[in-house]
Protein backbone atom coordinates (compact mmCIF):
# COMPACT_ATOMS: atom_id res chain seq x y z
CA UNK A 1 0.00 0.00 0.00
CA UNK A 2 1.24 3.45 -0.86
CA UNK A 3 0.49 6.90 0.43
CA UNK A 4 -3.22 7.68 0.15
CA UNK A 5 -4.90 10.98 -0.64
CA UNK A 6 -8.29 11.76 0.90
CA UNK A 7 -11.05 12.79 -1.49
CA UNK A 8 -14.67 13.94 -1.23
CA UNK A 9 -17.26 11.60 0.27
CA UNK A 10 -19.80 10.56 -2.41
CA UNK A 11 -22.54 11.08 0.17
CA UNK A 12 -22.17 14.81 -0.54
CA UNK A 13 -20.48 15.07 -3.97
CA UNK A 14 -19.43 13.00 -6.98
CA UNK A 15 -16.11 11.20 -6.94
CA UNK A 16 -13.24 12.63 -9.00
CA UNK A 17 -11.74 10.88 -12.01
CA UNK A 18 -9.29 8.10 -11.22
CA UNK A 19 -5.73 9.42 -11.75
CA UNK A 20 -3.68 7.97 -14.60
CA UNK A 21 -0.86 5.49 -13.81
CA UNK A 22 2.44 7.07 -12.85
CA UNK A 23 6.02 5.96 -13.23
CA UNK A 24 7.92 5.88 -9.93
CA UNK A 25 11.24 4.69 -11.25
CA UNK A 26 12.62 2.85 -14.24
CA UNK A 27 10.38 -0.13 -14.87
CA UNK A 28 8.11 0.59 -11.87
CA UNK A 29 4.57 1.88 -12.41
CA UNK A 30 1.83 2.55 -9.85
CA UNK A 31 -1.89 2.30 -10.63
CA UNK A 32 -4.54 4.39 -8.89
CA UNK A 33 -7.93 3.33 -7.54
CA UNK A 34 -10.73 4.99 -5.62
CA UNK A 35 -11.08 3.16 -2.31
CA UNK A 36 -13.52 3.36 0.60
CA UNK A 37 -11.24 3.04 3.61
CA UNK A 38 -12.76 1.86 6.90
CA UNK A 39 -10.50 1.47 9.92
CA UNK A 40 -11.43 0.09 13.33
CA UNK A 41 -9.54 -0.35 16.57
CA UNK A 42 -10.73 -2.66 19.34
CA UNK A 43 -14.17 -2.81 17.80
CA UNK A 44 -14.59 0.96 17.38
CA UNK A 45 -14.60 2.90 14.13
CA UNK A 46 -11.61 5.25 14.07
CA UNK A 47 -11.71 6.43 10.46
CA UNK A 48 -14.09 6.14 7.54
CA UNK A 49 -13.24 7.99 4.37
CA UNK A 50 -12.76 7.87 0.64
CA UNK A 51 -9.23 7.96 -0.71
CA UNK A 52 -7.09 7.49 -3.81
CA UNK A 53 -4.93 4.42 -3.24
CA UNK A 54 -1.98 3.31 -5.37
CA UNK A 55 -1.19 -0.30 -6.33
CA UNK A 56 1.65 -2.14 -8.02
CA UNK A 57 -0.84 -4.35 -9.87
CA UNK A 58 -3.12 -2.90 -12.56
CA UNK A 59 -5.78 -5.61 -12.24
CA UNK A 60 -6.03 -5.23 -8.47
CA UNK A 61 -6.34 -1.46 -8.80
CA UNK A 62 -9.06 -1.81 -11.45
CA UNK A 63 -11.04 -4.23 -9.25
CA UNK A 64 -10.87 -1.98 -6.17
CA UNK A 65 -11.80 1.07 -8.24
CA UNK A 66 -14.81 -0.67 -9.81
CA UNK A 67 -16.11 -1.85 -6.41
CA UNK A 68 -15.75 1.62 -4.90
CA UNK A 69 -17.53 3.29 -7.82
CA UNK A 70 -20.35 0.76 -7.60
CA UNK A 71 -20.78 1.67 -3.93
CA UNK A 72 -20.59 5.36 -4.84
CA UNK A 73 -23.41 4.92 -7.37
CA UNK A 74 -25.68 3.90 -4.49
CA UNK A 75 -24.74 7.05 -2.61
CA UNK A 76 -25.37 9.20 -5.68
CA UNK A 77 -28.84 7.64 -5.99
CA UNK A 78 -29.54 8.32 -2.30
CA UNK A 79 -28.60 11.98 -2.76
CA UNK A 80 -30.84 12.28 -5.80
CA UNK A 81 -33.83 10.69 -4.05
CA UNK A 82 -33.47 12.94 -1.00
CA UNK A 83 -33.08 16.05 -3.15
CA UNK A 84 -36.13 15.27 -5.28
CA UNK A 85 -38.31 14.64 -2.23
CA UNK A 86 -37.28 17.82 -0.42
CA UNK A 87 -36.64 20.24 -3.29
CA UNK A 88 -39.37 22.69 -2.20
CA UNK A 89 -38.69 22.50 1.52
CA UNK A 90 -37.34 25.57 3.35
CA UNK A 91 -35.99 25.90 6.91
CA UNK A 92 -38.71 26.38 9.54
CA UNK A 93 -38.87 27.37 13.18
CA UNK A 94 -38.85 24.56 15.70
CA UNK A 95 -42.25 23.71 17.25
CA UNK A 96 -40.65 23.62 20.72
CA UNK A 97 -39.22 26.62 22.55
CA UNK A 98 -35.43 26.49 22.65
CA UNK A 99 -33.95 26.89 26.15
CA UNK A 100 -31.55 29.76 26.75
CA UNK A 101 -28.90 29.77 29.43
CA UNK A 102 -29.57 32.60 31.88
CA UNK A 103 -26.17 33.49 33.24
CA UNK A 104 -26.13 35.13 36.67
CA UNK A 105 -24.94 38.71 36.94
CA UNK A 106 -21.21 38.45 37.61
CA UNK A 107 -20.39 41.84 36.20
CA UNK A 108 -17.64 44.03 37.66
CA UNK A 109 -20.29 46.46 38.87
CA UNK A 110 -22.14 43.83 40.90
CA UNK A 111 -19.02 42.27 42.36
CA UNK A 112 -17.60 45.62 43.38
CA UNK A 113 -20.93 46.53 44.94
CA UNK A 114 -20.76 43.27 46.92
CA UNK A 115 -17.27 44.32 47.99
CA UNK A 116 -18.62 47.61 49.35
CA UNK A 117 -17.69 50.05 46.58
CA UNK A 118 -20.16 52.57 45.20
CA UNK A 119 -20.27 53.45 41.51
CA UNK A 120 -18.59 56.82 42.08
CA UNK A 121 -15.53 55.12 43.60
CA UNK A 122 -14.42 53.20 40.49
CA UNK A 123 -14.64 52.94 36.74
CA UNK A 124 -13.81 50.16 34.27
CA UNK A 125 -11.34 51.17 31.56
CA UNK A 126 -12.37 49.37 28.38
CA UNK A 127 -9.29 50.72 26.58
CA UNK A 128 -6.71 49.36 29.04
CA UNK A 129 -5.72 45.79 29.83
CA UNK A 130 -3.68 46.71 32.90
CA UNK A 131 -1.12 49.25 34.05
CA UNK A 132 2.61 49.09 34.56
CA UNK A 133 4.55 50.71 37.39
CA UNK A 134 8.17 51.76 37.07
CA UNK A 135 9.41 51.91 40.62
CA UNK A 136 8.74 55.35 42.10
CA UNK A 137 7.98 56.96 38.74
CA UNK A 138 4.27 56.17 39.00
CA UNK A 139 2.29 54.33 36.35
CA UNK A 140 2.36 54.26 32.58
CA UNK A 141 -0.63 53.42 30.43
CA UNK A 142 0.61 50.77 27.93
CA UNK A 143 -1.26 52.58 25.15
CA UNK A 144 0.65 55.80 25.76
CA UNK A 145 4.32 56.59 25.23
CA UNK A 146 7.32 54.33 24.88
CA UNK A 147 8.57 51.81 27.38
CA UNK A 148 11.65 52.88 29.35
CA UNK A 149 14.46 50.42 28.61
CA UNK A 150 16.10 48.63 31.50
CA UNK A 151 13.12 49.05 33.83
CA UNK A 152 11.57 46.25 35.87
CA UNK A 153 7.81 46.62 35.35
CA UNK A 154 5.05 45.11 37.43
CA UNK A 155 1.55 44.61 36.07
CA UNK A 156 -1.39 45.97 38.03
CA UNK A 157 -5.02 45.16 37.38
CA UNK A 158 -6.42 48.14 39.30
CA UNK A 159 -4.99 51.62 39.73
CA UNK A 160 -6.08 54.49 41.95
CA UNK A 161 -5.70 57.71 40.00
CA UNK A 162 -4.88 61.16 41.31
CA UNK A 163 -8.56 61.87 41.87
CA UNK A 164 -8.81 58.91 44.23
CA UNK A 165 -10.97 56.87 41.83
CA UNK A 166 -10.12 53.26 41.20
CA UNK A 167 -9.56 52.38 37.54
CA UNK A 168 -9.88 48.69 36.65
CA UNK A 169 -8.36 47.25 33.48
CA UNK A 170 -10.21 44.77 31.31
CA UNK A 171 -7.73 41.98 32.18
CA UNK A 172 -8.99 42.06 35.73
CA UNK A 173 -12.64 41.86 34.65
CA UNK A 174 -12.65 39.75 31.55
CA UNK A 175 -12.72 36.14 32.72
CA UNK A 176 -14.29 35.77 36.08
CA UNK A 177 -16.42 38.92 36.13
CA UNK A 178 -18.27 37.77 33.03
CA UNK A 179 -19.15 34.46 34.65
CA UNK A 180 -16.63 32.44 32.61
CA UNK A 181 -14.10 30.09 34.19
CA UNK A 182 -15.40 30.84 37.66
CA UNK A 183 -13.57 27.82 38.99
CA UNK A 184 -10.60 28.45 36.73
CA UNK A 185 -7.42 29.42 38.54
CA UNK A 186 -6.64 32.33 36.23
CA UNK A 187 -10.13 33.85 36.18
CA UNK A 188 -10.52 33.91 39.93
CA UNK A 189 -6.91 34.96 40.45
CA UNK A 190 -7.49 38.08 38.35
CA UNK A 191 -10.62 39.06 40.26
CA UNK A 192 -8.97 38.23 43.57
CA UNK A 193 -6.00 40.44 42.70
CA UNK A 194 -8.33 43.33 41.84
CA UNK A 195 -10.10 43.09 45.17
CA UNK A 196 -6.82 42.72 47.06
CA UNK A 197 -5.38 45.77 45.35
CA UNK A 198 -8.52 47.70 46.22
CA UNK A 199 -8.26 46.70 49.89
CA UNK A 200 -11.25 44.31 49.98
CA UNK A 201 -9.41 41.10 50.82
CA UNK A 202 -11.83 40.28 53.65
CA UNK A 203 -14.76 40.09 51.19
CA UNK A 204 -13.13 37.72 48.71
CA UNK A 205 -14.21 34.35 50.11
CA UNK A 206 -17.79 35.43 50.72
CA UNK A 207 -18.14 36.83 47.21
CA UNK A 208 -16.60 33.73 45.66
CA UNK A 209 -18.99 31.42 47.55
CA UNK A 210 -22.01 33.44 46.42
CA UNK A 211 -20.89 33.49 42.79
CA UNK A 212 -20.19 29.76 42.73
CA UNK A 213 -23.58 28.96 44.23
CA UNK A 214 -25.30 31.19 41.67
CA UNK A 215 -23.44 29.60 38.80
CA UNK A 216 -24.24 26.06 39.99
CA UNK A 217 -27.92 26.92 40.28
CA UNK A 218 -27.97 28.54 36.82
CA UNK A 219 -26.35 25.44 35.34
CA UNK A 220 -28.79 23.11 37.10
CA UNK A 221 -31.77 25.18 35.92
CA UNK A 222 -30.48 25.14 32.36
CA UNK A 223 -29.92 21.38 32.40
CA UNK A 224 -33.52 20.96 33.52
CA UNK A 225 -34.73 23.20 30.68
CA UNK A 226 -32.67 21.24 28.16
CA UNK A 227 -34.05 17.98 29.52
CA UNK A 228 -37.57 19.26 29.01
CA UNK A 229 -36.70 20.48 25.51
CA UNK A 230 -35.31 17.07 24.58
CA UNK A 231 -38.32 15.19 25.94
CA UNK A 232 -40.78 17.44 24.09
CA UNK A 233 -39.05 17.32 20.73
CA UNK A 234 -38.36 13.57 20.85
CA UNK A 235 -42.07 12.69 20.92
CA UNK A 236 -42.88 14.71 17.80
CA UNK A 237 -43.46 12.51 14.71
CA UNK A 238 -40.87 14.37 12.63
CA UNK A 239 -38.08 13.64 15.10
CA UNK A 240 -37.54 10.05 13.94
CA UNK A 241 -37.22 11.36 10.36
CA UNK A 242 -34.27 13.61 11.25
CA UNK A 243 -30.79 12.42 10.24
CA UNK A 244 -29.66 9.86 12.81
CA UNK A 245 -26.61 11.93 13.67
CA UNK A 246 -28.78 14.85 14.74
CA UNK A 247 -31.07 12.56 16.72
CA UNK A 248 -28.00 11.29 18.56
CA UNK A 249 -26.83 14.83 19.35
CA UNK A 250 -30.23 15.85 20.68
CA UNK A 251 -30.69 12.71 22.76
CA UNK A 252 -27.20 12.46 24.24
CA UNK A 253 -24.99 15.47 23.49
CA UNK A 254 -27.52 18.14 24.48
CA UNK A 255 -27.65 17.17 28.12
CA UNK A 256 -25.33 18.99 30.49
CA UNK A 257 -23.89 21.55 28.06
CA UNK A 258 -24.40 25.31 28.26
CA UNK A 259 -24.33 26.20 24.59
CA UNK A 260 -26.66 24.12 22.43
CA UNK A 261 -26.84 26.75 19.69
CA UNK A 262 -24.91 24.64 17.15
CA UNK A 263 -27.24 21.67 17.67
CA UNK A 264 -30.29 23.92 17.47
CA UNK A 265 -28.95 25.39 14.21
CA UNK A 266 -28.73 21.88 12.72
CA UNK A 267 -32.21 21.07 14.01
CA UNK A 268 -33.71 24.18 12.42
CA UNK A 269 -31.99 23.46 9.12
CA UNK A 270 -33.31 19.88 9.00
CA UNK A 271 -36.70 20.14 10.67
CA UNK A 272 -38.59 21.19 7.53
CA UNK A 273 -37.10 18.25 5.62
CA UNK A 274 -37.98 15.88 8.45
CA UNK A 275 -41.60 17.06 8.45
CA UNK A 276 -41.83 16.46 4.69
CA UNK A 277 -40.35 12.96 5.02
CA UNK A 278 -42.65 12.22 7.95
CA UNK A 279 -45.67 13.18 5.85
CA UNK A 280 -44.57 10.95 2.95
CA UNK A 281 -43.80 8.13 5.33
CA UNK A 282 -47.26 8.42 6.87
CA UNK A 283 -48.74 8.07 3.38
CA UNK A 284 -46.78 4.86 2.86
CA UNK A 285 -44.73 6.34 0.02
CA UNK A 286 -41.27 6.15 1.59
CA UNK A 287 -39.29 4.90 4.58
CA UNK A 288 -36.99 7.14 6.61
CA UNK A 289 -33.93 5.98 8.58
CA UNK A 290 -34.74 2.37 7.75
CA UNK A 291 -32.42 -0.47 8.67
CA UNK A 292 -30.90 -1.86 11.85
CA UNK A 293 -28.47 -4.43 13.18
CA UNK A 294 -27.29 -6.95 10.60
CA UNK A 295 -25.20 -10.11 10.76
CA UNK A 296 -24.30 -12.52 7.96
CA UNK A 297 -21.88 -14.96 9.58
CA UNK A 298 -22.07 -18.24 11.43
CA UNK A 299 -25.35 -20.08 11.98
CA UNK A 300 -26.97 -17.98 14.71
CA UNK A 301 -28.48 -14.52 14.90
CA UNK A 302 -28.36 -13.79 11.17
CA UNK A 303 -30.18 -10.76 9.77
CA UNK A 304 -29.87 -8.68 6.62
CA UNK A 305 -31.52 -5.73 4.83
CA UNK A 306 -31.74 -4.83 1.14
CA UNK A 307 -32.99 -1.87 -0.90
CA UNK A 308 -33.54 -2.64 -4.58
CA UNK A 309 -33.85 0.07 -7.22
CA UNK A 310 -36.31 -0.15 -10.15
CA UNK A 311 -33.52 -1.35 -12.46
CA UNK A 312 -32.88 -4.34 -10.18
CA UNK A 313 -29.62 -3.03 -8.72
CA UNK A 314 -28.99 -3.06 -5.00
CA UNK A 315 -28.55 0.31 -3.30
CA UNK A 316 -26.05 0.22 -0.46
CA UNK A 317 -26.92 1.95 2.82
CA UNK A 318 -25.43 5.41 3.36
CA UNK A 319 -24.90 4.90 7.09
CA UNK A 320 -22.96 1.73 7.92
CA UNK A 321 -21.10 1.03 11.14
CA UNK A 322 -19.10 -2.17 11.10
CA UNK A 323 -18.48 -4.22 14.22
CA UNK A 324 -14.81 -4.84 14.98
CA UNK A 325 -12.60 -5.38 11.94
CA UNK A 326 -14.99 -7.07 9.54
CA UNK A 327 -17.95 -6.05 7.42
CA UNK A 328 -20.21 -9.05 8.03
CA UNK A 329 -21.75 -7.57 11.18
CA UNK A 330 -22.76 -4.11 12.35
CA UNK A 331 -25.49 -1.55 11.72
CA UNK A 332 -26.78 -0.15 8.45
CA UNK A 333 -29.37 2.51 7.74
CA UNK A 334 -30.83 4.16 4.65
CA UNK A 335 -31.70 7.84 5.12
CA UNK A 336 -34.63 7.43 2.73
CA UNK A 337 -36.12 4.51 0.83
CA UNK A 338 -37.64 6.11 -2.26
CA UNK A 339 -41.13 5.72 -3.69
CA UNK A 340 -39.95 3.47 -6.52
CA UNK A 341 -37.67 1.31 -4.37
CA UNK A 342 -38.26 -2.05 -2.72
CA UNK A 343 -37.08 -2.62 0.87
CA UNK A 344 -36.91 -6.14 2.28
CA UNK A 345 -35.32 -7.85 5.27
CA UNK A 346 -34.53 -11.40 6.34
CA UNK A 347 -33.56 -13.02 9.62
CA UNK A 348 -32.88 -16.46 11.02
CA UNK A 349 -32.05 -17.04 14.68
CA UNK A 350 -30.50 -20.50 14.28
CA UNK A 351 -29.99 -23.44 11.94
CA UNK A 352 -33.22 -25.19 12.94
CA UNK A 353 -35.29 -21.99 13.15
CA UNK A 354 -37.56 -20.69 10.43
CA UNK A 355 -36.55 -18.05 7.90
CA UNK A 356 -38.27 -14.74 8.58
CA UNK A 357 -38.95 -12.78 5.38
CA UNK A 358 -40.38 -9.27 5.66
CA UNK A 359 -41.37 -6.85 2.90
CA UNK A 360 -40.85 -3.48 4.57
CA UNK A 361 -41.70 -1.25 1.62
CA UNK A 362 -43.25 -1.91 -1.78
CA UNK A 363 -42.78 0.52 -4.70
CA UNK A 364 -45.73 2.88 -5.00
CA UNK A 365 -46.09 2.13 -8.71
CA UNK A 366 -45.60 -1.61 -8.30
CA UNK A 367 -42.68 -4.03 -8.65
CA UNK A 368 -40.59 -4.07 -11.80
CA UNK A 369 -39.50 -7.38 -13.41
CA UNK A 370 -35.91 -6.47 -12.50
CA UNK A 371 -36.78 -6.12 -8.83
CA UNK A 372 -38.62 -9.44 -8.82
CA UNK A 373 -35.63 -11.12 -10.49
CA UNK A 374 -33.27 -9.71 -7.84
CA UNK A 375 -35.49 -11.00 -5.02
CA UNK A 376 -35.78 -14.40 -6.68
CA UNK A 377 -32.00 -14.70 -6.87
CA UNK A 378 -31.75 -13.74 -3.19
CA UNK A 379 -34.24 -16.46 -2.25
CA UNK A 380 -32.22 -19.03 -4.23
CA UNK A 381 -29.00 -17.94 -2.55
CA UNK A 382 -30.48 -18.13 0.96
CA UNK A 383 -31.94 -21.56 0.17
CA UNK A 384 -28.55 -22.83 -1.06
CA UNK A 385 -26.66 -21.31 1.88
CA UNK A 386 -28.83 -23.17 4.41
CA UNK A 387 -29.35 -26.39 2.49
CA UNK A 388 -28.31 -29.31 4.70
CA UNK A 389 -27.84 -27.22 7.84
CA UNK A 390 -29.03 -28.77 11.11
CA UNK A 391 -29.54 -27.49 14.60
CA UNK A 392 -26.54 -28.26 16.79
CA UNK A 393 -28.55 -29.32 19.82
CA UNK A 394 -31.78 -30.55 18.26
CA UNK A 395 -30.42 -32.15 15.12
CA UNK A 396 -33.42 -30.74 13.26
CA UNK A 397 -32.83 -29.65 9.64
CA UNK A 398 -33.13 -26.05 8.56
CA UNK A 399 -36.67 -25.38 7.30
CA UNK A 400 -37.05 -24.44 3.66
CA UNK A 401 -37.35 -20.83 2.56
CA UNK A 402 -40.96 -21.60 1.63
CA UNK A 403 -42.43 -18.89 -0.55
CA UNK A 404 -39.70 -16.46 0.49
CA UNK A 405 -40.92 -12.87 0.49
CA UNK A 406 -44.10 -13.92 -1.27
CA UNK A 407 -43.62 -11.57 -4.22
CA UNK A 408 -41.84 -13.78 -6.76
CA UNK A 409 -44.37 -16.60 -7.17
CA UNK A 410 -41.96 -19.05 -5.54
CA UNK A 411 -43.52 -22.41 -4.69
CA UNK A 412 -42.96 -23.82 -1.23
CA UNK A 413 -40.73 -26.88 -1.13
CA UNK A 414 -41.26 -29.13 1.87
CA UNK A 415 -37.99 -29.73 3.66
CA UNK A 416 -37.11 -32.68 5.85
CA UNK A 417 -38.66 -32.10 9.27
CA UNK A 418 -37.88 -35.34 11.13
CA UNK A 419 -34.92 -35.88 13.41
CA UNK A 420 -32.68 -38.74 12.19
CA UNK A 421 -32.32 -41.75 14.47
CA UNK A 422 -28.70 -42.88 14.77
CA UNK A 423 -27.87 -46.51 15.53
CA UNK A 424 -24.50 -45.74 17.08
CA UNK A 425 -22.60 -42.77 18.38
CA UNK A 426 -20.30 -43.06 15.37
CA UNK A 427 -23.22 -42.19 13.09
CA UNK A 428 -24.02 -39.00 14.96
CA UNK A 429 -23.39 -35.78 13.07
CA UNK A 430 -20.38 -33.71 14.00
CA UNK A 431 -21.05 -31.61 17.06
CA UNK A 432 -23.36 -34.23 18.61
CA UNK A 433 -20.85 -36.92 19.40
CA UNK A 434 -20.19 -36.37 23.08
CA UNK A 435 -21.24 -38.40 26.08
CA UNK A 436 -23.75 -35.92 27.50
CA UNK A 437 -25.43 -35.34 24.14
CA UNK A 438 -25.49 -39.04 23.33
CA UNK A 439 -27.15 -39.83 26.65
CA UNK A 440 -29.76 -37.16 26.06
CA UNK A 441 -30.54 -38.55 22.60
CA UNK A 442 -30.87 -42.09 24.02
CA UNK A 443 -33.37 -40.92 26.62
CA UNK A 444 -35.37 -39.24 23.89
CA UNK A 445 -35.38 -42.47 21.87
CA UNK A 446 -33.36 -40.94 19.09
CA UNK A 447 -30.21 -42.99 19.60
CA UNK A 448 -29.94 -46.75 20.13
Amino acid sequence: MFKMEKIVNPVVADLPETPAPKTISEGKIEYAAIWHAVYTRKGYLVDDGWVIRWFDNAEEAAKVDAEARQEAESLYAARQIYTELTVEVTPVELPVDVPIFSAPDHSPQRILTMAGFSEDQYRVREDVGNWYYEGERGYRDPYEGDWVSGSDPKAWLAYKNQEGIWEIGTTGCQNMFEGKNLRGRRGWANAKSVLEEMGASDKIQTIKSILEAEKEKAEADFREKVRGFVEKIKVLPAFICLPRGIQEKVTHDCRGIHDISSIVTELRAEWGFAEKLCCLKGQGKILANWGGYYRVMGRTGNKQFWVIRPDGSERIAEDIKYRKGYRSEGEKFWRVVGQAELAISWSKSGSASHHEFVVDHLPVSGLTPEQIAFVSSLEDKIANDWDGARGFASGLPSPSVGTGWGITGRKEVKAETSVPVFKTVDEEPKGVGNTAMAEALRKAGLLK
